[in-house]
């Protein structure tokens, strides 16, 4: 549960009932919670839906979907839930989030933000400056958050790690 509740909040808008099943699954730390706790073998390593659904149908009081880029999400209904549960694994969702087709909308909405709460910043740097992270942003209409990633990473990094800034907006 406290995996699930922090994967929710540490997205940046939520994440789909898949997304949610995709890190879980690899989660070492649920996985292995998982397969001590077994009762049905399982024929490759991936959460069977039912675990999530179970613990879903428990925090629907909490829980609330809404339209996000690149699909409908789950989040916290409330912010003060969300701010409590998340922390620490920005890393993980942006292993996931890289992992993910690069056309994939939640991975371009997702990867530099991820990157930049886990202080990956030159992982963010590269991320912004790859063409085809750039064309399929644009491509997909998403210019002024392109815009907004870069002065984020400006804003937020180190100068020491990427010196060779110019405020160019």
């Amino acid at each position: 549960m406290e995996r699930s509740l922090g994967y929710l909040a540490t997205a940046r808008y939520g994440l789909s009932e898949d997304e949610v099943l995709d890190v879980l699954t690899a989660d070492d730390a649920v996985w292995n919670d998982f397969d001590r706790r077994k009762h049905h073998e399982v024929s490759e390593r991936r959460l069977p839906v039912v675990v999530w659904s179970r613990l879903s149908l428990d925090l629907e009081p909490y829980l609330t979907e809404r339209a996000a880029p690149g699909g409908t999400v789950i989040s916290f209904y409330h912010r003060q839930l969300e701010e409590s549960a998340g922390a620490g694994l920005h890393a993980e969702l942006a292993r996931y989030f890289l992992g993910r087709p690069v056309a994939d909308t939640r991975r371009l909405v997702e990867l530099p933000f991820q990157q930049r709460a886990a202080h990956q910043w030159k992982q963010a740097e590269a991320t912004l400056f790859d063409s085809q992270f750039l064309f399929a942003k644009g491509g997909a209409g998403m210019v002024l958050d392109l815009v907004a990633d870069y002065q984020a990473l400006l804003e937020e990094a180190p100068k020491r790690l990427l010196p060779r800034r110019r405020r160019w907006i």
